[in-house]
């Protein structure tokens, strides 16, 4: 399926959209700790000063804890339920409608089709050769330099 996605991300430049993906995730991943170490923080402050807490506290404390995690259960189950279903959603598309249609620009692919065959003609030898020799001896000039591969 990797013929059909233009992802940009990885082609060079684009940097402005790379910047923009990596400061969305990381600011992303703090919104994932921020409550825990807050939590934790607060925790371990009232420990080290010896606050008690009052009984009436403590049993809020356990409501509260029983309402997160009935909340976490219903979001991890939310989100499993979406992700099943988004994944269906995706292997129906890829199965009828990317098959179907042209999910590239055929016209710059010839193009570039025709540009590799150029280069291999006039590196190599011409394509009736490279593909009808079983054995193909290439000589150390010939070579491609990695500059030339993209």
């Amino acid at each position: 399926m990797k013929d059909f996605v233009e992802d940009k991300f990885f082609s060079k430049g684009h940097y402005l959209s790379k910047f923009y993906q990596a400061l969305v995730s990381g600011l992303m991943w703090i919104l994932v700790f921020l409550p825990v170490i807050v939590t934790f923080k607060l925790i371990y402050t009232g420990a080290e000063n010896n606050v008690v807490t009052p009984e009436w506290f403590q049993l809020e404390i356990i409501k509260i804890f029983n309402k997160i995690y009935q909340l976490v259960f219903l979001s991890m189950n939310f989100c499993l339920g979406a992700g099943l279903l988004l994944t269906m959603r995706n292997n129906f598309r890829i199965k009828h409608l990317f098959k179907k249609k042209v999910m590239y620009n055929a016209e710059a692919m010839n193009k570039k089709l025709i540009l590799v065959e150029e280069f291999y003609t006039k590196q190599f030898s011409s394509k009736e050769i490279r593909v009808n020799k079983q054995f193909y001896l290439i000589q150390p000039s010939q070579n491609i330099e990695s500059d030339k591969l993209l």
